[in-house]
């Protein structure tokens, strides 16, 4: 089964050659963002947490900080964590005395 993340990470090479190359790369920077976003979703819709929390990690560092999408990326990150903490902790056996 294909990792659901894996389409949105050949951006990382396109975006460096073409900062190397000295060429604008917001409109490269923007898709791979979203598409980091979407592999989130099918990450999570998988079962795979934390490909979903590490995509969403990844789609942060792309988004610049005046994007107006930033505030629903940084709710939707903070909603899976505490989703996974509480996860964790439910799967926690209970600890006798």
């Amino acid at each position: 089964m294909p990792r659901p993340g894996l389409p949105a990470f050949p951006y990382d090479r396109a975006i460096a050659l073409a900062e190397a190359d000295g060429t604008p790369v917001e409109t490269m920077e923007r898709r791979a963002w979203e598409a980091l976003v979407g592999a989130s979703a099918r990450a999570a819709a998988a079962g795979d947490d934390a490909l979903a929390v590490s995509c969403l990690d990844h789609a942060l560092d792309r988004c610049p900080p005046g994007e107006p999408e930033r505030v629903r990326l940084v709710t939707h990150h903070r909603r899976i964590r505490d989703s996974l903490g509480t996860r964790a902790h439910r799967r926690r056996p209970a600890v006798t005395g």
